[in-house]
């Protein structure tokens, strides 16, 4: 049952200054009870406006969705209740990565904690429910999957616990109905819990209605949502031919630390590999659910300390890690909603500072639509798509339009600085090849002749004379094989299929 709705003016990573409140508090001490409570049990001088209103929702025992932008404290709207509240509350998060980097953050701010995780000893649990009812764990972490075991459920019936947070709530909707089902069965978990709070920093109103639909059932639900927007972060769309020569392009040239995003785990594993071979610099590691445990504790270690590395990951890293630095975040491939696609951005500029973030575009992008099988996840995809495509309209207006949120003034995107790409690199010198050698020249040959190396092979077949030979140095065949590929999915460039011209390259219909 839908609750009443609160609406914030900002929550974002600015948030002080939009809601007129200065860095520090105007005056010496806390201004309020909450304030109060705030600094003496987490050291925290104040709060904003929304994380009181979150706060005093949770002690007066109601149930709520909190819908606030990345960077804006959610985590300090549950860590204080549960430092208050009698018994304990149990947190539920989709990462073993992100469960890692709040260890870190309750450490630091000495809250007692613990986690449940899947392969733990009987005596490590025994252990663990034992300090619960001691009341010496405050916080429970958990991934979905080892909060539904019912071992767990059995465990926690007969323990005090005070509520159940759901941390990254989209992901009910956007992971749910795919590879982790065990999000669809947090509702079983959560009708037994007195309290029940769960946070996103982006949802449609598709994936509200998802998440209340999950997790709250008929129970009545406050939905409490503060402005999406992060107007620290410049949002730019990248037409390409070549993702691998776009990577490298920009890799040489953005403020690191910096997070490359890819669709799969090959992706990620080859996206770092040659990017550390062609930058010939070890500081470029991939991330991805595969690793191993220790391996992935070695790469968060390492990235959390750098200031200047630059991370290959899937969508296993991101979510909640709380890394204030990273200046720049880069789509490899679109992703699969409006949701992945700004938490994903959203790592970058949580110290507040100007932060980019790139989303590269080509043709495998418009293909991918056609492998997603559900109709929704392709709708949804199919929404992305469409952003990144709009050449004339406010990025972050687009953005914000697909969650439903009022448009904001624009701090920064390719369409209000006018610099969108209107022509990928590479195109116009592809183009320009192949019309000057029209039916002379394989996909193959044509790459050999615009990166312009001589040697034997080139000679051999005679493409050192072609006309625009070496237009495109500095590029490898591969990535110009790459470019010319989308040309031809495209078609502006087409392949002879038949007679004597066979496999040889010409200009297509749509070649401009």
């Amino acid at each position: 049952m839908k609750g009443p709705d609160t609406t914030l003016g900002d929550g974002g990573s600015s948030a002080a200054e939009a809601l007129g409140l200065p860095e520090k508090p105007a005056v010496p001490g806390p201004a309020n009870p909450l304030d109060a409570l705030a600094e003496r049990l987490l050291g925290v001088p104040y709060l904003f406006p929304y994380q009181k209103l979150v706060v005093a929702n949770a002690l007066e025992g109601r149930d709520q969705i909190v819908i606030l932008p990345t960077g804006a404290g959610k985590s300090l709207c549950f860590q204080l209740p549960a430092q208050l509240l009698p018994g304990a509350s149990v947190v539920v998060l989709p990462l073993l990565a992100l469960i890692a980097d709040q260890a870190r953050r309750l450490a630091a701010s000495g809250t007692p904690c613990g986690a449940i995780r899947g392969g733990q000893e009987p005596s490590e649990r025994a252990a663990l429910w034992k300090r619960v009812r001691a009341g010496a764990v405050k916080l429970l972490r958990a991934t979905p999957e080892a909060l539904i075991s019912p071992a767990v459920g059995e465990a926690l019936s007969r323990l005090p616990v005070a509520q159940l947070v759901i941390d990254e709530a989209h992901c009910v909707s956007e992971w749910g109905e795919t590879f982790r089902p065990s999000y669809l069965e947090l509702g079983r978990v959560a009708e037994r819990m007195p309290l029940v709070t769960a946070f996103t920093a982006t949802a449609s109103p598709l994936v509200l209605d998802k998440v209340r639909e999950i997790l709250f059932a008929d129970r009545e639900v406050t939905t409490v949502v503060a402005n999406p927007d992060r107007p620290n972060i410049s949002y730019t769309v990248l037409p390409t031919l070549s993702k691998e020569n776009e990577l490298l392009r920009l890799a040489r040239s953005i403020e690191r630390p910096a997070l490359i995003f890819c669709r799969s785990r090959i992706g990620a594993e080859l996206t770092a590999r040659r990017l550390r071979a062609r930058l010939a610099d070890e500081r470029v590691l991939f991330y991805h659910a595969g690793l191993s445990r220790e391996e992935k504790k070695r790469v968060e270690g390492w990235f959390f300390a750098s200031r200047d590395g630059l991370l290959a990951a899937t969508c296993a890293y991101g979510l909640g890690i709380d890394k204030a630095g990273i200046r720049t975040v880069i789509h490899r491939d679109v992703p699969p909603s409006v949701e992945a696609f700004l938490q994903e951005s959203g790592r970058a500029g949580r110290d507040k500072e100007a932060s980019e973030s790139y989303l590269l575009l080509s043709e495998e992008d418009l293909a991918h639509e056609q492998a997603i099988d559900d109709p929704v996840a392709r709708r949804r995809y199919r929404a992305l798509l469409d952003f990144a495509l709009q050449p004339l309209r406010c990025r972050r207006e687009g953005l914000l339009a697909l969650l439903g949120a009022q448009p904001e003034v624009c701090f920064g995107c390719d369409v209000c600085r006018r610099s969108v790409r209107q022509r990928s690199p590479g195109e116009e010198e592809l183009l320009r090849f192949v019309g000057a050698n029209r039916r002379r020249h394989t996909a193959v040959d044509a790459a050999l002749a615009l990166c312009g190396r001589r040697s034997y092979e080139s000679a051999r077949r005679g493409l050192g004379g072609a006309p625009g030979f070496g237009r495109l140095a500095g590029w490898e065949p591969g990535e110009i094989e790459e470019a010319i590929g989308n040309l031809v999915q495209r078609g502006a460039l087409r392949i002879a299929r038949r007679g004597p011209w066979k496999g040889r390259l010409t200009t297509g219909r749509r070649a401009r």
